[in-house]
């Protein structure tokens, strides 16, 4: 599965290149490629890049959810209202 949370359905453009590393400048696509190790929790989102669905976090229908881990880079506030019925 291969979404970014939202607040809302929609689509999102990821950035281009990788931001941090050992990777740093290079396309994910050609990151893939070798034997680096990429941070994508540090994918940003930019221009240029792979877009991809946005989905809310109450739109997968999660029960008993004890602990959520999210590492979002500044998108908390709109991940979390989407994810409203989830946490209550």
């Amino acid at each position: 599965m291969r979404n970014a949370l939202s607040y809302a359905p929609g689509v999102v453009n990821m950035s281009a290149t990788v931001s941090d590393g050992s990777a740093r400048g290079k396309t994910y696509k050609d990151a893939d490629k070798g034997k680096t190790s990429i941070n994508y929790g540090g994918m940003r989102l930019g221009v240029g890049g792979e877009s991809v669905q946005a989905i809310a976090l109450d739109s997968l229908g999660l029960t008993d959810v004890s602990v959520l881990k999210v590492d979002i880079q500044g998108a908390e506030k709109a991940m979390f209202y989407g994810a409203q019925e989830t946490i209550n």
